[in-house]
């Protein structure tokens, strides 16, 4: 659905996982989020399962989403994730949105 609104082809999976992984403490279902990062930390299957996902968008993305700053987008937007499921005290929200705004930015750069 992110992936869907986003026009511009370059980075455009990065961004969705972004957006879905900066929003994460937003989101009415915030519950089963926290419990994948549960299962995800613990299960070794669930860990395999999510690696073969991941391993498939990447291969599926790599035309518009094989950059290094792309890289760098996806991991930071998982230490926000986990940040926020672990209870972390983060950051502030101005520069929270600071830091999405700069990794978006990142993901529309040439590399």
């Amino acid at each position: 659905m992110q992936m869907a609104k986003d026009k511009t082809p370059n980075g455009r999976f990065a961004r969705a996982y972004l957006a879905v992984c900066a929003n994460s403490q937003n989101r009415s279902d915030n519950v089963r989020w926290d419990n994948l990062a549960a299962l995800l930390m613990s299960d070794v299957s669930m860990r395999s399962r999510w690696s073969t996902w991941a391993t498939h968008r990447l291969e599926e993305h790599k035309a518009t989403d094989d950059k290094f700053s792309s890289v760098v987008v996806r991991l930071a937007a998982d230490g926000l994730w986990l940040s926020d499921v672990a209870g972390s005290p983060g950051l502030p929200q101005a520069k929270r949105k600071q830091l999405i705004a700069h990794l978006i930015k990142l993901t529309r750069q040439a590399e």
